[in-house]
């Protein structure tokens, strides 16, 4: 009512309240990452840290805005942002040259694992023990994510 939307124009867009915040996640986190990376920046060494500095900061920020009462959309918030990561990293994948076919299957669950790769450490760093800086995290994490990453690219 307050925002003058009936009900039925809201379920045209959104199965519940739950896919309107997973959308506006997903929408805040698109555009701090477009802050710092093009949207048609390749998967290299640079753009891969500064994916994983996004991550970071974004979930520093988001714990620091949070009140009480968000905490029970906390998990909602963290697996929208995952799925977000993975689909980026899949379209980098997708837009890679290779000599050798990579299986679509294979390009999905390398997405997957390296998305997981650096989200888990930024969701515990963001949540304290912040023992070191965000650029010192991401410096590790990408050392972990290229080793990952390179059976099936080579980043430069």
């Amino acid at each position: 009512e307050h925002a003058g939307v009936n009900r039925a124009t809201f379920y045209a867009h959104f199965e519940d309240k739950y896919a309107l915040l997973e959308n506006w996640m997903r929408a805040k986190f698109q555009r701090a990452l477009e802050g710092q990376l093009p949207s048609s920046s390749p998967l290299q060494m640079n753009t891969l840290r500064t994916l994983i500095l996004v991550v970071f900061d974004f979930l520093a920020n988001f714990r620091r805005y949070m009140k009480p009462a968000d905490k029970q959309f906390e998990p909602l918030f963290e697996v929208a942002l995952q799925q977000e990561l993975s689909e980026i990293l899949l379209n980098w994948l997708k837009q890679i040259p290779s000599q050798i076919p990579i299986p679509p299957e294979t390009m999905e669950i390398t997405a997957l694992v390296i998305s997981w790769a650096i989200f888990g450490p930024a969701v515990q760093w963001s949540r304290g023990g912040q023992t070191c800086s965000a650029e010192e995290m991401a410096c590790h994490v990408l050392t972990i994510v290229v080793a990952g990453l390179s059976p099936v690219i080579a980043l430069t």
